[in-house]
């Protein structure tokens, strides 16, 4: 299966279900925008002359439209290659040349350091600024509705992710829709989520953890996913409250800080 495949079908089966929450902004997404976003985000890039396979960036921190570019990326066909926010200018540049990427998505405070970043390279990348926050990215005039991605098979590729680069250049690792979605199917059955889970993911979306376990998953399962920009220790139990999450995921360092706040409730 693909994540094109899954995104129809949840758009088919529960159209009115959320399927995203920005808690900053309280914007919403269900599954039947979420197909029309993803619908209109391929159409879009097709119109910028990418073909199905190519490597599309991001360089942006978690928010909405984060959410919706990684998923609406893959649905089109194109390969989503997120950008570690944390590389140093180095780092962003080797990537971005070795990626062979046609296109990143970044935001307003993070476009100077892609700048800079994309100095002497030996080919050009088009970059469009956009708002994480945004509902809409995509402007009015741009005819997309009409447009049908072409249809996907589970050995094309959909996510390119990279290496830590700790012993070297940064490796680049390339997953297959099948893969994805196997991390996806794993992580429901395994903690047996259904489509009433609802999970907080206050990791950042440039991490395989963050887009496979908690972006991917509520997709596979039909639930529904919290995105805040980051992890934050004194709002974070009542995001999850005021948002009714059933489960988290979380990564060591988070538990500690959470267990050593002051006041803890």
């Amino acid at each position: 299966t693909t994540i094109q495949q899954h995104v129809d079908e949840r758009a088919a089966r529960q159209p009115e279900a959320t399927y995203l929450i920005a808690p900053e902004t309280g914007a919403a997404m269900t599954y039947r925008e979420l197909q029309r976003a993803s619908c209109e985000l391929a159409g879009f890039l097709h119109a910028r002359g990418l073909a199905k396979g190519d490597k599309v960036a991001l360089m942006l921190a978690n928010g909405y439209q984060t959410a919706r570019l990684l998923i609406g990326v893959m649905y089109g066909g194109y390969t989503v290659a997120p950008l570690n926010l944390l590389s140093q200018r180095s780092q962003l540049a080797y990537v971005l040349e070795h990626s062979d990427a046609k296109l990143v998505f970044t935001s307003s405070d993070l476009e100077p350091r892609l700048r800079e970043a994309m100095q002497g390279l030996a080919r050009a990348i088009e970059v469009m600024v956009v708002d994480p926050d945004a509902v809409s990215i995509i402007a009015d005039e741009v005819a997309v509705e009409a447009f049908e991605p072409t249809a996907l098979i589970p050995n094309d590729d959909a996510l390119l992710m990279y290496t830590s680069g700790t012993t070297g250049a940064p490796k680049g690792v390339l997953h297959t829709h099948a893969s994805v979605i196997a991390g996806g199917m794993y992580t429901s059955d395994a903690h047996r989520l259904a489509a009433s889970d609802r999970v907080m993911c206050s990791l950042p979306l440039y991490h395989i953890n963050g887009q496979i376990v908690t972006t991917v998953a509520p997709l596979v399962h039909g639930g529904s996913v919290v995105i805040p920009h980051r992890f934050s220790v004194t709002n974070y139990w009542e995001t999850v409250a005021r948002h009714g999450c059933t489960w988290i995921n979380v990564v060591p360092t988070i538990i500690a800080y959470l267990l050593n706040a002051p006041g803890p409730r």
